[in-house]
């Protein structure tokens, strides 16, 4: 089954295809992230967010890139649709998540670049 993540409005409406397409249940979810079912069910109803170490963790599980998370790329980056004119609080957390991993993949370049400069 393909997936098109922007047909899902939201994270939790992702997640909830996603599980369906694998026909797991909130438990396994849970167990794949090591929290509760009830943790994985507040995801999907949008309650809370998993952390970023649980995104990963759920990209990887199925096999979608993180940036599956993230909100659609033709939306303004402060804006989400979602709440007039602003941005909703998950919106916030996926592009915290996003400029994190950005952080994090430029300090491992820094770091290989001094490296090489030192050789």
């Amino acid at each position: 089954m393909t997936f098109d993540p922007y047909k899902a409005e939201t994270l939790g409406a992702r997640l909830k295809l996603l599980r369906a397409s694998r026909g797991e249940s909130l438990r396994e979810v849970g167990k794949v992230c090591g929290v509760s079912a009830g943790a994985a069910h507040q995801w999907e109803q949008g309650v809370t967010s998993p952390t970023l170490k649980n995104a990963r963790t759920l990209a990887t599980h199925y096999d979608v890139p993180l940036d599956w998370f993230s909100p659609p790329k033709n939306e303004s980056k402060w804006t989400c649709g979602h709440v007039g004119g602003a941005m909703c609080a998950e919106c916030y957390r996926i592009l915290a998540w996003r400029a994190h991993e950005l952080a994090e993949e430029n300090l491992r370049l820094h770091q290989e670049l001094e490296t090489a400069r030192r050789k």
